[in-house]
């Protein structure tokens, strides 16, 4: 997807058709998002496109219609990002997981910290990025809430960790109370 966005937005022949989608969640309060309506406005929206277009010029649209789903879903994430770190004010935003792969959410959620919050003095945040090799999943995030979670942990309970973890099932059905 990044890549037919990126070839989008270097080529130098753009298309007359116009493509907008929905930045879903963007203003509603909190930092909740999904982006199911989103992909259902792309399902949507390439359905007419099919209509309307040869298989040819249906097929050179796609870069830019990645580009568009792109872009909407980089304008919600990094302008949620910024809420939660004007409400928060963390001294560090690590941006992680497979999403961390995507180049443009990379340097625009950075471009946004800088404008808010600047690059020097009291206000610096540091922004943290995975080497790309540590992108394809949440592997990271899921080391570091283990690291963090087995320093609270007592001595007991490290042990019985130790003991037990082998035993460990998944139960993909599992609810959640929160």
């Amino acid at each position: 997807m990044s890549k037919q966005a990126e070839k989008y937005q270097s080529s130098q022949k753009k298309s007359s058709i116009r493509i907008a989608f929905p930045r879903p969640m963007l203003d509603s309060a909190g930092f909740d998002f999904s982006f199911s309506g989103l992909k259902t406005a792309v399902l949507y929206e390439t359905k007419e496109l099919r209509k309307k277009l040869t298989p040819k010029e249906f097929k050179e649209l796609i870069p830019q219609i990645c580009f568009e789903f792109q872009e909407a879903c980089v304008d919600v994430l990094s302008q949620k990002t910024i809420r939660a770190i004007k409400q928060y004010r963390p001294q560090t935003v690590v941006l992680a997981g497979g999403v961390s792969a995507n180049q443009r959410l990379r340097q625009e959620v950075e471009r946004k910290i800088i404008n808010e919050f600047g690059e020097n003095g009291a206000n610096k945040i540091v922004y943290l990025t995975p080497q790309m090799q540590y992108t394809a999943d949440n592997a990271t995030m899921i080391a570091i809430a283990g690291y963090f979670r087995w320093q609270k942990m007592s001595d007991q309970e490290k042990k019985n960790a130790e003991q037990n973890w082998k035993s460990l099932q998944a139960n993909a059905q599992m609810k959640m109370n929160g």
